[in-house]
């Protein structure tokens, strides 16, 4: 079940009869900061008394075992609404921790030193490597806000590179964050709070394997897949500008040797562009002409041009699933969090894969409509690695499962419980309400009114 908390006081609990809130929902999305809503009554409790944007006053959604022991803390975040209507009902929105930073403003900086005009533009010079940019920026972020706004660098998987940033346009912090760290590397940010103190961490290949998989015949009980293409390209003709003098000249990489990019896993120069082979090989040439003003050297241009090439390239197949989020009936189960990755077996669908869940829509009031998305990238820089040792761990799975008992009685006790699991598979089925008999074995229903999941373990006939 789903609790939901004001500075530790009950909003929701479906065991409390005041304490209760309605048409409760929380999207969650990597690399944003997730929204939840939810319906308040005049007669709730803390009807009235939740103050708007202050981060001293947190709203947490928790998921917990039937006897309201905390499992795992989902959103946390501060209220950004709270309407009234007719009914004098008050709908509450809240936005996640990750919206912090953007109360403060980057001020102009660079990551090399101004020197287009007499009077530079900026002073401040940022590190300039990956890691030492992305802690730079949180930093700047700290030194602005009040503590409740405060964040610590916890696990930080970004590494040396080097790279070469600038801005005189004073952008919030999360922005540029977004812009300059997580989308040109392609990794993740994750919030959370430890022993009082709200951490991020920079995960550059999400974060671990779920405890549990979705199966179809298990607790998979919708999919579909979309493909989104609309706005891939797969060659960059970069254009860089000079800062070694107060000319201020651009240039382009007609100078940079031909062929493959050295440290820059399927990138190419040919010509004036920079190209993401496979991306070419699947989808065509698709070229776009891209100004960096954070680009004063050619090595510094490719580089910039090859991380850009590597967000643009990641056409994907994304699963869109509905399933029944197992540690609702097994409290041994740690829940599917965001940034997991979550095997996903259907052999209808010809799916057996490790993917990374990239969103979740939890519905708080019945469990068995919450969604997951999943999807992943072409390989790419930032994550080819990644994606190569997920295959390896994936085909070890395989072979495991696959080793078969080889005396023949043995076999014989194995193809009877395989088909006993076919048939009890092909009948398990999923309930919006108590059903009534006749019901098998692994039949599923929630309580509307409390949230908890139910499965049936003794078969019931009409």
């Amino acid at each position: 079940m789903y609790l939901i908390t004001y500075d530790g006081k009950t909003l929701h609990d479906p065991r409390d009869s005041a304490a209760r809130v309605t048409d409760a929902t929380c999207d969650l999305e990597a690399n944003t900061s997730g929204k939840l809503t939810f319906t308040m009554a005049p007669d709730h409790p803390l009807y009235g008394s939740l103050a708007a944007m202050s981060a001293d006053h947190e709203v947490v959604l928790s998921q917990a075992d039937k006897d309201g022991t905390i499992l795992r803390d989902l959103f946390r975040g501060r209220v950004t609404d709270a309407g009234e209507d007719m009914k004098l009902e008050r709908e509450i929105t809240c936005e996640g921790c990750l919206a912090y930073l953007a109360d403060s403003i980057v001020r102009p900086y660079g990551t090399y030193e101004d020197t287009t005009d007499e009077t530079p533009e900026w002073t401040t010079i940022a590190p300039g490597t990956a890691r030492g940019y992305a802690e730079w920026l949180i930093e700047q972020h700290n030194r602005q806000v009040d503590g409740s706004k405060y964040f610590k660098i916890g696990k930080d998987e970004l590494d040396d590179t080097p790279v070469t940033r600038s801005s005189t346009d004073y952008p919030d912090t999360l922005s540029e964050l977004k812009d300059k760290v997580l989308t040109a590397f392609g990794c993740y940010a994750r919030t959370y709070v430890q022993d009082g103190i709200h951490y991020i961490d920079f995960l550059s290949e999400g974060g671990p394997d779920a405890a549990q998989r979705i199966e179809f015949g298990e607790n998979l009980t919708d999919y579909a897949t979309t493909r989104t293409v609309s706005d891939v390209y797969t060659a960059i003709i970069p254009i860089g500008k000079s800062s070694s003098d107060s000319s201020s000249t651009s240039f382009g990489v007609d100078e940079y040797s031909e062929g493959p990019i050295s440290g820059y896993d399927g990138m190419s120069k040919v010509g004036d562009r920079i190209q993401y082979d496979a991306g070419v090989m699947k989808y065509g040439l698709i070229e776009k002409k891209v100004s960096y003003d954070i680009a004063s050297t050619l090595q510094g241009l490719v580089n910039a041009a090859c991380a850009d090439l590597s967000s643009a390239s990641s056409v994907v197949e994304s699963l869109s699933i509905s399933a029944v989020d197992l540690s609702h009936i097994d409290n041994s189960l740690e829940p599917i969090g965001l940034l997991d990755w979550v095997r996903v077996t259907s052999r209808p669908h010809n799916v057996d894969s490790y993917i990374l869940c990239l969103k979740i829509s939890i519905d708080i009031n019945d469990p068995t409509q919450t969604k997951y998305t999943l999807g992943a990238t072409l390989p790419t820089l930032t994550n080819s690695n990644v994606i190569r040792e997920r295959e390896q761990r994936q085909q070890i799975t395989n072979v495991i499962e696959s080793v078969k008992p080889i005396d023949a009685a043995a076999k014989a006790a194995a193809a009877a419980a395989a088909t006993a699991q076919t048939t009890a598979d092909s009948k398990r089925r999923v309930f919006t309400e108590q059903p009534t008999p006749p019901y098998d074995v692994g039949d599923l229903w929630t309580d509307t009114s409390t949230g908890i999941t139910y499965v049936c373990i003794a078969a019931k006939e009409e």
